[in-house]
């Protein structure tokens, strides 16, 4: 599941620099920054704690709405997608992908 985990962020910044190479600063950036985003708030979903959960719908909130506002949108092998399904997908590889061990806090 790890290695999912290594290649969506390879595509998450291989589609934001495609994306800022054809001229579109905003969704380039936000191609990049809203799917990191998502990808890091599956952490805190991950976590029992309430901060946990908190900063984590923060984070997914915030990515969400970057990719949405930007009109971001990812076209892979034939399929086309909008910026808030990639970045939905990028929460839900993150949440598979965190081991428990690693979400929640040693005491």
């Amino acid at each position: 599941m790890w290695l999912l985990y290594q290649i969506y962020m390879i595509l998450v910044v291989t589609t934001g620099i495609s994306a800022l190479t054809k001229g579109e600063i905003y969704p380039g950036i936000a191609g990049i920054i809203g799917p990191t985003l998502c990808l890091f708030a599956a952490l805190g979903f991950r976590n029992q704690k309430m901060g946990g959960l908190v900063a984590a719908i923060a984070l997914a909130g915030v990515g969400f709405g970057i990719v949405y506002d930007s009109g971001f949108s990812v076209g892979l092998f034939g399929f086309e997608l909008t910026g808030p399904v990639w970045c939905a997908i990028g929460l839900i590889l993150g949440f598979l992908a965190t081991p428990k061990a690693q979400a929640v806090e040693k005491k």
